[in-house]
């Protein structure tokens, strides 16, 4: 059970699937793929001491696809085996989540953020000179690579937190992502409330760039987005544009007439991923409008609310464990630039490990206010 929780966690983190996919072949990507929803089911089923099962995702998960099929355009098996893996990871994959340490989990993640920064020797596109690792989209890696970063929180001091900060900063900053660029500014003033030395973080970040465009030519990277944080540093609003500039919101603008025609069940599963409509290309990129795009707003609803409930419970915990309410934000700032909540097992997987998480959390606090009443 230990090897295997360790593939599963490789599975899921450093997306073994797609890799497999992208370089050995359709074939051997598919098998990779059903590999780990058999590693889900034998890890569940030989398991022991098996936990409660995560209702919210499962209440989400449940309403979404039953809603969703009243109106789906796909085949009845080919929704059903969507509806499948879904449920197979967030009952089975809980499982992992909870035997899953805060340190095991950041030694998954910073290899990611490592495979980001190894990119141009591991891979040959470099999609547009952003680098994004075993990721194969640079949003994708920045995801990883942030998450990495808050997990380090999990250390109090040391060279392997310190490495690890490092790593992560760094491969995160080579995607040039903004949404990791803003969310590792958020952790870094967060952080003072730790710890005031905390502010030399911010100080390696700015070595790291600094390293970064100075071998912009050497690695490939995109330099256009160099030069727009360079402007952006300067207060260079007009040179600062594509930054500033949301393309998402203009993405998500397009769907909405849909959401207001059938807010109540939706368009009907898939619909808002785009291909449906000739005007869109692109899906929606943002599960929050996938759910109630597709779903209607019952599904939306309840995943609302459990995102507010995990950020609101992990900022309560926040002096004692800040890297949880540091990857609830970076988790919610994702999803609301992705849409792919149900097709990516790290998205639900990292939810579930957030809230088991929190509830180690509350069972030590109610140990501490336990002991004084049997002392008494």
């Amino acid at each position: 059970m230990f090897y295997l929780k360790y593939i599963i966690l490789a599975f899921i983190v450093l997306n073994i699937p797609e890799i497999a996919v992208r370089n050995l072949g359709t074939t051997i990507g598919t098998i990779s793929s059903y590999s780990l929803f058999i590693f889900l089911l034998l890890y569940f089923l030989f398991k022991k001491d098996r936990g409660k099962v995560n209702v919210p995702l499962v209440v989400v998960g449940f309403l979404y696809y039953i809603i969703s099929s009243f109106q789906s355009q796909w085949a009845l098996g080919t929704f059903a085996f969507h509806a499948i893996k879904f449920f197979i990871v967030i009952i089975c994959a809980n499982e992992v989540a909870r035997d899953t340490t805060p340190k095991e989990l950041s030694f998954l993640f910073v290899i990611g953020a490592i495979s980001i920064i190894l990119h141009p020797f591991l891979f040959e596109d470099n999609y547009y000179g952003r680098y994004s690792g075993f990721y194969f989209n640079p949003n994708s890696g920045a995801y990883a690579a942030i998450t990495a970063f808050a997990l380090t929180f999990s250390y109090k001091k040391g060279l392997l937190k310190l490495g690890k900060t490092l790593l992560s900063s760094f491969g995160g900053l080579m995607t040039f992502s903004r949404t990791f660029v803003i969310l590792w500014v958020l952790m870094n003033l967060l952080s003072i409330r730790l710890n005031i030395k905390n502010l030399r973080i911010i100080g390696y970040g700015i070595i790291a760039l600094i390293v970064i465009v100075s071998l912009k030519d050497t690695l490939g990277l995109n330099t256009k987005r160099i030069d727009e944080f360079t402007a952006l540093a300067n207060n260079d609003q007009r040179g600062a544009k594509g930054l500033t500039e949301d393309s998402r919101t203009a993405t998500w603008s397009h769907y909405y007439n849909l959401i207001y025609k059938k807010p109540l069940f939706g368009n009907g599963f898939h619909y808002f991923q785009g291909g449906h409509i000739s005007s869109i290309k692109v899906g929606v990129h943002n599960s929050f409008l996938l759910i109630l795009g597709e779903a209607g707003v019952l599904p939306f609803i309840f995943f609302v609310l459990y995102i507010v409930y995990l950020l609101t419970q992990s900022y309560k915990r926040f002096m004692k464990a800040p890297y949880l309410f540091m990857m609830t934000m970076a988790l919610t700032a994702t999803l609301l630039a992705d849409h792919g909540f149900f097709y990516l097992p790290i998205f639900p997987f990292v939810t579930m490990w957030i809230h088991n998480q929190i509830n180690i959390e509350k069972e030590k606090e109610s140990d501490i206010n336990l002991k004084p009443m049997l002392t008494t």
